[in-house]
């Protein structure tokens, strides 16, 4: 179930009275977000105002729904990271990360979204992943998108 709140959270740039503490706003030149020693940096160079949201178990709660860990997003430049970090296990990263996406897609329309599974091992081949349902389903719906799966990353906003 995805939080009442999340909307305006994100629209207003301020946390909702009452919230479960699921979102910080910065405007750090390296937003990061880590669990069980991985992590997921964005360069922000600009110092953009970033809203970290924490998913799973955050703006998306209960067991019915597969869901990945943190959602960041860059309202100024309408782009939104959707992170899962997994020690293993980047098929089911994919599958996380694009339920999350099928569930906070109405909410978020009128970002570009970029999903990124960042795995400790086992990180598959790029034509593989380019090939899969997941992406063409993705691309389907939202031609900007971008997927990635790899054990480091560099984005920049």
């Amino acid at each position: 179930m995805v939080c009442k709140g999340f909307q305006e959270c994100h629209s207003s740039r301020v946390k909702v009275k009452g919230c479960n503490d699921c979102l910080i706003i910065t405007n750090e030149s390296k937003p990061t977000v880590e669990e069980n020693n991985i992590s997921f940096t964005i360069y922000n160079k600009s110092r953009q105002t970033s809203l970290k949201f924490r998913v799973d178990n955050g703006i998306i709660c209960g067991v019915d729904e597969v869901r990945c860990d943190y959602l960041i997003m860059f309202p100024d430049c309408v782009k939104a990271f959707y992170i899962e970090l997994k020690g293993q296990g980047w098929r089911k990263a994919l599958q996380q990360l694009h339920n999350t996406y099928k569930l906070l897609h109405p909410e978020m329309i009128k970002y570009i979204p970029h999903l990124r599974a960042v795995v400790n091992n086992d990180v598959p081949n790029t034509r593989y992943i380019q090939e899969m349902k997941v992406l063409k389903d993705i691309r389907r719906s939202y031609p900007l998108a971008t997927l990635e799966v790899s054990s480091k990353f560099k984005d920049e906003v």
